[in-house]
């Protein structure tokens, strides 16, 4: 007597029979990585019905063999001898349908009569008779208007109207009775079938959930949550001079923890904007710590990194590489005809691509403007490039088109990246006292776009906090609380400062075991950067702050902008506008939004403006 596979190993077996990992499982079915992951290991989450369906139909076996019901993977199929037949059940396995439900639809006792009524209205078969109809009770109806004249109300004229048969609707109707009959009868059939009901009806949990929301007051970081874990270790929070030396404090940290026998894939960095990685990425490389940028493309791998940096390369060297790569970013114009007719010409002449382009623009071959000016400015900045700092080279190479394609693009991930390079750039030119060389700083950069991944499953996972919603990690990091960046700068109103506020509750609670907190006192290693005020939020008893940090959570504080004093539908009164009412209160840009009484339109005055209460 053999053990029954449990679920985790059948999930695992027939992956390994399609030969297929975890990330190319994902792209074809359209569950996460991870959520893959955790169906295959022994400490599974349950697993949703939908990923049941989705795994059963890509690998083509049935929801009773997944769930352990059964041992046969696959449903009987339906007798293939006729080619009719055979044509059918071809056409059932291409699209991977679920044979056990379509077997049990056209074994229904009222099968035959929707197939009938579908054949009636698609062959149009009761068309004529239909149309028939409808044209009689149109002659009755005109008989009765040329004789009578009755009102356009008439009882009679209302019924012989509502009498005319659509022929749309009416088959709906009838096709729609039979498929609810079926489906009725057949959920009937499986409704005890289910492995994994909640002990909780939906309605019950519906009703609690209603009832915790109806007796729910403030924002979600005052609702009190009660954790069935034991009491572990206290948050740890840190206050580094800059980013880089908070970068280099994770990466020790997680190689302490290392040494402790802890994995490297126990730790996970989540991050307020994707720009964040670059640091941590550098520190990575050189601490040697395993890393994966679950977010998307590392830094220096995104493209709009990667075309900066060719763009720069190009200015350097100008290789064939970096042109067709550059030409093309953004579009000029120059398609895959220019491209063959420009390798070709380079061929016969033995000489690069760049001085073939030069020929052709010289022999008027090329007459787009935007292919001229790119070859002109290139030209000119390869020949004058040492005379400028690396900051100034790659502005210069933005304002080549790339800058503007960029401002244009929806996705602003992209420019605050590029940003993020260029501030890298400063920032490396500003420590050196000696003037830093565009080959040096090239290969600088080469350094880091060129390492390979040491394993692919025992690695620190990087990515956003919005990407780890619902999502849950041993050790979490959540660093850079600095004002402008978490929260962000960007922010309009006070909702989605709220927003943002729930945004770092939500980072906070994805840690199981160990969270670690931490900010910087240095943007670049020069702007002064202030703490994030969410920081004040925390009560700095409950964490384990390093490096005299509490001072710096007591220090935001303190100089915490003014708090308003007022609400909206309060009256007030200035002495110089007079008595107004407060209709909008924005505490983001710490403003009241006033409707004074001799004023036309509103006013907006910041929370610390002398206004003095007016009684109702």
């Amino acid at each position: 007597m053999y053990d029954k596979l449990t679920i985790q190993e059948r999930i695992r077996d027939l992956r390994y029979e399609k030969r297929l990992t975890l990330e190319e499982l994902s792209d074809k079915t359209g569950l996460s990585k991870s959520a893959l992951g955790s169906y295959e290991s022994n400490d599974t989450k349950d697993i949703s019905h939908y990923a049941i369906m989705q795994l059963a139909k890509f690998y083509g076996v049935t929801t009773d063999y997944l769930l352990g019901l059964s041992e046969q993977k696959t449903a009987r199929d339906i007798s293939c001898q006729s080619p009719d037949n055979a044509e059918i059940c071809a056409y059932i396995s291409d699209k991977k349908l679920n044979k056990r439900l379509l077997r049990e639809l056209i074994s229904h006792e009222e099968f035959p009569r929707l197939l009938a009524d579908i054949e009636i209205y698609i062959d149009n078969i009761a068309g004529m008779q239909i149309q028939n109809l409808n044209t009689w009770i149109d002659v009755v109806r005109q008989e009765l208007i040329d004789k009578h004249n009755p009102d356009k109300d008439d009882p009679t004229l209302r019924v012989l109207e509502a009498a005319h048969i659509h022929d749309d609707e009416y088959f709906s109707h009838l096709v729609n009775e039979d498929i609810d009959r079926i489906i009725r009868d057949l959920r009937e059939k499986h409704r005890k079938d289910s492995t994994s009901a909640p002990e909780v009806s939906v309605a019950q949990q519906m009703k609690k959930d209603l009832d915790e929301v109806a007796n729910f007051k403030g924002s979600r970081l005052e609702k009190q949550m009660i954790s069935n874990r034991p009491d572990g270790n206290k948050p740890v929070f840190n206050a580094l001079d800059t980013e880089e030396k908070e970068s280099l404090w994770i990466a020790d940290t997680i190689l302490d923890n290392v040494a402790k026998n802890m994995k490297y894939s126990d730790h996970t960095i989540l991050v307020r904007a994707a720009s964040q990685t670059r640091s941590l990425e550098e520190a990575f490389i050189k601490r040697k710590v395993p890393y994966k940028i679950l977010s998307g493309a590392k830094f220096y791998e995104s493209e709009e990194i990667r075309t900066v940096l060719s763009y720069m390369r190009m200015v350097y060297s100008l290789t064939d590489m970096d042109l067709l790569y550059t030409i093309s970013r953004p579009r000029r114009g120059f398609g895959k005809k220019s491209v063959e007719k420009l390798k070709n010409a380079a061929a016969q002449n033995n000489c690069s691509l760049f001085k073939a382009l030069g020929k052709q623009i010289d022999d008027v071959d090329i007459t787009q403007k935007n292919v001229i000016e790119y070859y002109n400015a290139i030209s000119e900045l390869h020949d004058t490039y040492v005379a400028y700092t690396c900051t100034d080279i790659v502005n210069k190479c933005l304002d080549m088109g790339y800058r503007q394609a960029l401002e244009q693009d929806i996705d602003q991930t992209r420019l605050d990246n590029v940003s993020e390079l260029i501030r890298t750039i400063t920032a490396l030119e500003e420590d050196n006292q000696e003037k830093v060389e565009l080959a040096d700083l090239l290969s600088h950069f080469a350094l880091f776009s060129a390492q390979d991944e040491d394993g692919e499953y025992n690695v620190v996972k990087v990515m956003t906090i919005h990407t780890a919603k619902g999502l849950e990690f041993d050790t979490v990091f959540v660093p850079g609380l600095v004002e402008g960046q978490f929260p962000s700068s960007r922010l309009r109103n006070e909702d989605e400062y709220e927003e943002e506020r729930r945004l770092l509750y939500v980072a906070m609670t994805r840690a199981k075991n160990m969270l670690y907190l931490s900010t910087y006192r240095k943007k670049d290693g020069r702007f002064a950067a202030r703490p994030s005020a969410f920081l004040s939020d925390i009560d700095t008893n409950l964490l384990d702050c390093i490096n005299n940090s509490r001072v710096l959570i007591r220090g935001v504080t303190e100089q915490m902008l003014p708090k308003a004093v007022f609400e909206v539908g309060d009256k007030v009164r200035h002495k110089v506008f007079g008595t107004g009412e407060i209709v909008k209160v924005d505490k983001v840009t710490q403003t009241y939004e006033i409707q004074f009484e001799n004023i036309r339109g509103t006013r907006r005055l910041m929370f610390r403006a002398e206004l003095g209460n007016v009684e109702n």
